[in-house]
């Protein structure tokens, strides 16, 4: 039953990873296609897949080897868990207004960004995409440290 539970969570937080991916997805086309750019490269394109991606099949997979490992009790699989899906959220929201604000740059409805607003995203983005990565191996190494301790209680 608690196994049932668990699982019945990643799914929601996926399907929420889903929902948002594919609302991103009709977003960049509707957007790009109303300032006459249905084609054109833009960050915002890439939005979607980094949310379907990272999101919804990366909270699939952590949802699984968390129950198959049986470490979902673990405070810091909840804790890097969390900081995981906060770094796909917000990285997510960086590139969407980084790809926003370059469709209207480019379709001449703001002028370009400046120096700061440009560093600024940059930075923010920045800071995310390593608390993405600093959580994924933290992960990683609580997996790999829980099977050694799951073949010492064999022992």
């Amino acid at each position: 039953m608690k196994n049932k539970l668990q699982l019945r969570r990643y799914l929601i937080i996926s399907l929420g990873f889903l929902i948002a991916g594919l609302l991103t997805g009709v977003y960049y086309r509707e957007f790009s296609k109303g300032l006459g750019f249905p084609h054109d490269y833009a960050t915002l394109g890439l939005v979607h897949t980094h949310i379907l991606v990272l999101g919804t099949m990366m909270m699939l997979f952590i949802g699984f080897i968390n129950l198959k490992l049986e470490v979902e009790d673990n405070k810091k699989i909840k804790i890097f868990t969390l900081l995981y899906m906060v770094g796909v959220g917000a990285s997510s929201l960086m590139m969407l207004i980084r790809g926003t604000l370059e469709l209207l740059i480019k379709a001449e409805k703001i002028n370009e960004l400046s120096k700061g607003i440009n560093t600024m995203i940059s930075g923010v983005s920045g800071i995310f995409h390593i608390l993405l990565a600093v959580s994924s191996i933290a992960l990683f190494v609580i997996w790999i440290l829980s099977l050694k301790d799951n073949k010492e209680e064999v022992k």
